[in-house]
């Protein structure tokens, strides 16, 4: 495998954006990230830190039956993914999600709820209504 040998920049230096490009992929290679994303650069006590965020998804969507996490495992089900149409309605977009539950409390057909994509690509289920 290559060495990552980036160049070693001093106030005033320019930085080109194949060399900025280079320091991104190297970021998501090394950190095992993959997908769409935004490198964030905060400057902290030590100096410049750079961690990748990947994209957060949310999406409406009514449920199917989805079983209550038991002990240490999720529970599971599907989900179908709404938007509102342009006259405010919810329509179904036609996409079924698989989604985890991290709730003791199961979720009967035909909740509304959302789901969010985590950094690993598993979709998650909140239900909304009380």
């Amino acid at each position: 495998m290559p060495q990552f040998n980036p160049p070693n920049y001093k106030a005033g230096d320019r930085l080109l954006a194949a060399d900025l490009q280079a320091i991104v992929d190297e970021i998501k290679r090394v950190g095992g990230f993959s997908g769409s994303g935004s490198l964030q650069v905060r400057r902290g006590s030590h100096g410049l830190q750079f961690s990748f965020a990947p994209e957060t998804i949310h999406y409406v969507a009514q449920s199917h039956a989805i079983t209550a996490m038991s002990g240490t495992t999720f529970g599971s089900g599907t989900v179908d993914v709404y938007w509102a149409d342009a006259t405010g309605n919810a329509a179904a977009v036609g996409m079924t999600l698989n989604v985890l539950n991290f709730s003791h409390t199961a979720i009967p057909s035909g909740k509304n709820c959302f789901v969010s994509k985590d950094a690993f690509g598993r979709w998650w289920i909140t239900s909304v209504e009380c």
